[in-house]
């Protein structure tokens, strides 16, 4: 069954350009069947798991546009539910790896997708997949560089997870397109120091890549309907570099859940359980910051001098408690 009849082309046209009966009709088309095959599937989606399906043909057009998919591109889709961007992608002429966590929902796109050689299905919970960097190896990535896009529609609850499997793997991925709840997507790509929503998770967004929120999408373009509007966003992720001077990104990225551990405590406090007090203050001093400095007042750049400081020989008994 195809539920995106009307995405032909894979380039960058404005929304604009749908007038607005058609744009009725392929929403009320879309929307009419993602509810008939709900019902022939016996599933009752349900918000408190992030059971929401996209049912606008416009939205996904614009998720299409936004995230530049074209003929050969590689898409890792996370729970792809019915298929419907999935389709859409097809039509680019991309090659799709989708990872689905529901049983019957596994089992309808293994029938929906069963004679297409350029969709390929993984049943599981894709957090739980361990050997992730060989299945995307397998699937092309990293053979010429970074060239997977990850886009997809995630339960809202898996956010922070999902960014932090991905974003690392920045030598098989080039960008991570994702359908978040308006606010967080709000929070995780704008968030800057000093900023009451900049926290760790803002620092790891930012190391790891450029964020941009896209565009908006309003809570009646699912179903079932959302009590918030939603957003597509892009983390661009950043080309590999030694930032670090050799130090391990797991370490560093200790080190700032560390910084972070109490808002309200400085960096001396919530980091003595790592680092001497006075080593932590010496290193604050000698990189002119504040020795009552708080995580949330430094940049990343910030962070990363106080790391490399703080575990190289410039900090003299640096090495960590």
């Amino acid at each position: 069954m195809n539920n995106t009849g009307f995405i032909r082309k894979c380039v960058r046209l404005p929304v604009q350009t749908l007038n607005v009966s058609a744009r009725l009709r392929v929403h009320a088309s879309l929307a009419s069947t993602v509810q008939k095959e709900l019902r022939l599937l016996k599933i009752t989606p349900k918000r408190s798991l992030g059971q929401n399906f996209v049912t606008s043909e416009e939205v996904l057009h614009q998720i299409i546009a936004s995230a530049n998919i074209q003929k050969g591109d590689r898409i890792l889709e996370i729970g792809p539910g019915l298929g419907s961007l999935t389709e859409a992608v097809l039509q680019c002429g991309a090659t799709v790896l989708a990872i689905e966590k529901d049983d019957v929902l596994h089992g309808h796109l293994k029938q929906k997708f069963s004679q297409e050689p350029a969709v390929s299905l993984i049943h599981s919970d894709v957090l739980l997949l361990r050997n992730i960097r060989d299945i995307l190896d397998d699937f092309g990535g990293g053979e010429e560089g970074p060239s997977i896009k990850v886009v997809a529609n995630i339960p809202y609850n898996i956010t922070s997870d999902v960014l932090k499997m991905m974003l690392p793997l920045k030598d098989q991925l080039n960008a991570v397109h994702l359908l978040l709840e308006d606010g967080a997507a709000r929070r995780l790509t704008e968030a800057r120091p000093g900023d009451k929503d900049y926290r760790a998770i803002s620092v790891l967004i930012n190391f790891y890549s450029n964020p941009r929120y896209s565009f908006k999408v309003n809570r009646g373009a699912f179903f079932p309907e959302p009590n918030i509007d939603s957003a597509f966003t892009e983390f661009a992720l950043c080309p590999k570099s030694d930032q670090l001077r050799g130090m391990g990104e797991q370490d560093f990225l200790k080190f700032v859940s560390s910084a972070f551990l109490s808002k309200r405590k400085t960096l001396v406090n919530n980091l003595k359980l790592r680092y001497p007090a006075a080593l932590v203050e010496e290193g604050l001093c000698k990189l002119g910051m504040a020795s009552t400095a708080r995580a949330e007042t430094l940049s990343v750049q910030d962070l990363i001098q106080l790391f490399v400081y703080l575990t190289s020989d410039a900090g003299g008994t640096s090495a960590a408690l």
